[in-house]
């Protein structure tokens, strides 16, 4: 019997389907990785946050104590504000013929030096503490917001080279194939689909903290501010009130 070759197109229908699905079979080259790991704010430990918010306490209470020296100072005995000019008058006239001198170890910080201060009445003592307690907290408030508004500033500056190092890294990486349906479905280098939820609320965080920074900076701004303000006018009324002649 003569054996004739088979006709390709007489085979069966589910053997012409396997034979197509064969010829169009393509095997795809692997596919590399849009989303990768990164550790947002990487550069910003929460210990530098940690460090900053007890920074900016402490700057609160120096704030606290120069108030209430200040409060101290001012206040007549029946409790009434008398302000600041009354009570360097005051002060001037308590020290009466009491050797004494007005010093500036700082540049923004003051102290009267009583020679023989034993012979001082308690509430003497007590004004000319006051005077040198306030100047006292003024330096510490405007050393503590410089030094807080530059750390902050330092801060912000790691979180924003964090996040420009993210987005490099996303856009450094190849586009996705066709058939992705987002950059979020990619597999990350060890084979497992990124949390997208654990990057949301990374980023969040992010946003809060830098939220949190900004707000401190602008307490550091206004308390320096109004640390300057009272010095400059303490160095003003001691040249008209305290050392002045004539009482």
């Amino acid at each position: 019997m003569a054996s004739f070759p088979v006709n390709p197109q007489s085979q069966s229908w589910v053997s012409r389907r396997f034979r197509a699905h064969q010829e169009q079979t393509i095997h795809p080259k692997p596919v590399q990785p849009v989303m990768t790991s990164v550790e947002v704010g990487s550069l910003c430990s929460q210990n530098e946050l940690q460090a900053i918010e007890r920074l900016a306490e402490d700057l609160r209470s120096a704030k606290k104590n120069l108030t209430h020296w200040m409060e101290q100072f001012t206040s007549d005995p029946n409790g009434l504000d008398r302000g600041l000019a009354n009570a360097l008058l005051k002060l001037r006239e308590a020290l009466g013929k009491q050797k004494w001198q007005l010093e500036r170890p700082r540049r923004y910080r003051m102290q009267i030096v009583v020679s023989g201060a034993q012979y001082l009445d308690e509430v003497t003592v007590h004004q000319v503490e006051c005077f040198n307690r306030i100047n006292e907290y003024c330096s510490l408030v405007i050393r503590l917001a410089v030094t807080l508004e530059n750390s902050c500033a330092e801060y912000l500056s790691n979180m924003e080279a964090s996040r420009t190092k993210a987005r490099s890294d996303t856009t450094n990486q190849p586009m996705p194939n066709i058939g992705m349906v987002s950059i979020f479905l990619n597999p990350s280098p060890d084979g497992k689909l990124p949390d997208v939820e654990k990057r949301v609320r990374a980023a969040r965080e992010m946003q809060t903290k830098m939220n949190k920074i900004e707000r401190m900076v602008k307490e550091a701004e206004v308390t320096m501010n109004l640390g300057r303000k009272l010095f400059n006018e303490l160095v003003d009324k001691c040249a008209t009130h305290l050392l002045q002649s004539d009482i």
